[in-house]
């Protein structure tokens, strides 16, 4: 609530309402359903034995009079056990030429109840761009539902992609506030200077690499390789040929056991090699004796 006297020195209306992410309702007529972080969120540090995530079960009931609404919890890493509680139905603003007031909905005692105010403030959601689908297939990164870039690992590599060479910070994962950005900013600069001040990239040793003359372009490498690491490009006599970048490639093999021609083999596992090492296994446990 807002007192009065402070409302009139701060120039701020006496009856004020703030509706949080607006829009957020999840009706199937909104172009993108956001979702919408806990509304209200209690935390708790506790250090229990066990498993947090198996041997505990948390939950917090709220009640008011003879209704009561039980939520459950969840570990959130550290130490850290959390509730959050976002209200099933969002206020709406009651009025038609002129806001009079802000209708809501308390999930507890299942009522509706109107409240009168001069000024509704709305806020609304981070959403991600929406070329973000067009960015991602260019880089060849992955995107979430909601169209926000996804790390290599949340923990472990937090501003990677599993493409080398490009980054990710700030709300382009997912909405940030500006310290989160910032700090974000500062890890993926530091994670970019590396390889610079190094002067030099270290590859896999166990790159693809392609036979020109077995190769028929047929594309099926560039489309099935996570990495980006494949292209179609043309060989001297111009005919297309999968191209394969050394130091994007991460020798997963993908490009290898999809080629139709047998064109593409995966440096350290080729089919001479693999031959030979099943041959070894076949031979009674004597590498000297006869093959099987």
């Amino acid at each position: 609530m807002i007192d009065n006297r402070a409302a009139r020195q701060a120039r701020i209306p006496a009856l004020l309402a703030i509706i949080l992410c607006i829009g957020v309702s999840g009706q199937a007529s909104e172009p993108k359903q956001i979702e919408q972080w806990g509304v209200f969120e209690l935390s708790q540090t506790e250090t229990a034995a066990g498993s947090p995530y198996q041997d505990l079960e948390l939950r917090a009931e709220f009640t008011h009079g003879s209704h009561t609404l039980t939520v459950p919890g969840f570990y959130d890493g550290k130490g850290v056990y959390k509730v959050r509680f976002s209200p099933d139905r969002p206020p709406t603003m009651i009025g038609n030429d002129k806001v009079t007031g802000v209708r809501i909905y308390n999930q507890l005692t299942g009522e509706e109840s109107d409240l009168s105010a001069r000024t509704v403030v709305l806020t609304t959601p981070l959403a991600a761009d929406a070329c973000s689908s067009d960015l991602a297939q260019m880089l060849k990164v992955p995107i979430d539902r909601e169209g926000f870039f996804l790390e290599a690992h949340l923990k472990l590599r937090p501003v990677e992609f599993a493409t080398d060479g490009v980054f990710i910070a700030g709300a382009a994962r997912f909405p940030a506030d500006i310290g989160e950005a910032v700090a974000q900013g500062i890890a993926a600069a530091a994670k970019a200077a590396a390889p610079m001040f190094a002067g030099e990239v270290s590859v896999e040793a166990t790159t693809a690499v392609t036979a020109s003359r077995l190769c028929s372009g047929c594309g099926t490498c560039e489309a099935v390789c996570p990495f980006g690491a494949i292209e179609i490009t043309q060989d001297r006599h111009g005919r297309p040929v999968s191209d394969v970048n050394a130091v994007m490639c991460k020798g997963c093999g993908a490009c290898a056991a999809s080629c139709p021609c047998g064109a593409i083999q995966q440096l350290g596992f080729t089919d001479s090699q693999i031959f030979e090492m099943v041959r070894s296994l076949a031979r009674d446990g004597d590498p000297s004796g006869p093959e099987a």
